[in-house]
Order: C-alpha cells, then sequence, then structure tokens
C-alpha cells in the first residue's frame, strides 16, 4: 500500500511546511540530536511528500528542527508520493514503531558512548 520513497536528496528548508503534529516537538531532544548531528552528522534523512514547489513534513520533525539550529540550508530527505492517507499513516508509524531505550539499556548505551569518545 506505501509507495516505495524515491532515493535521497537534498531540499531546501525553506520549503518544507509543517502541519500540526502528532506529537509535540521536544526541546531536549532537538538539543540533544543537535549535538550528535554535530558530531557524527545526521545519520537518518527526513520524509516528505511534494505539495506544488513545497513540501509537507511526514517523518522527523526533531531532525528537522535540529538542522534549522544548525543553519543548514538543505537537509537529506526521501520524498513520497502525495496521498493524504498514507501521508497520515507514515506520521502515525514513525511514532509507534519508535524504538526507545529502557533505563538499563541508556545507562550501558551512555557508559560505552563515553568510552568511545575517551
Amino acid at each position: 500500500m506505501v509507495a516505495t520513497p524515491s532515493a535521497v536528496i537534498d531540499i531546501p528548508i525553506s520549503r518544507i511546511k509543517v502541519t500540526t503534529r502528532l506529537r509535540a516537538t521536544d526541546p531536549d531532544k532537538v538539543r540533544d540530536l543537535t549535538e550528535s548531528i554535530s558530531g557524527v552528522g545526521l545519520l537518518h534523512a527526513i520524509t516528505v511528500s511534494r505539495r506544488g514547489d513545497d513540501y509537507l513534513l511526514l517523518a522527523g520533525n526533531h531532525r528537522l528542527e535540529s538542522a534549522k539550529s544548525l543553519n543548514w540550508e538543505t537537509i537529506p530527505a526521501t520524498i513520497q508520493e502525495a496521498d493524504l492517507l498514507i501521508d497520515e499513516l507514515i506520521e502515525v508509524e514513525e511514532n509507534l514503531i519508535k524504538n526507545s531505550l529502557s533505563p538499563l539499556q541508556e545507562a550501558n548505551h551512555l557508559v560505552r558512548w563515553e568510552e568511545l569518545l575517551t
């Protein structure tokens, strides 16, 4: 049912429209993600659909806000064909599939992260 996204391309951030989101943006997460992107780069492209000359954000609002805070002019994105039902399904799916770490897993990851940095 879901169309296969096109290749990842850089699109102008100024042309990305963000509508009402199902999940609010967490400023702490944006700050942490911005720090991560500064250190290792953007690991996952955002997902958009084309709306005329602009793009509608489907997935990746925290990544988009981090890119804005880094003063990026463009951001890597995959572009889905415009379909209102598919657009909403992608946003819901991303939020449902989000894999949160348990407190123990997070602690282990932080310890390993610090080891890698030293």
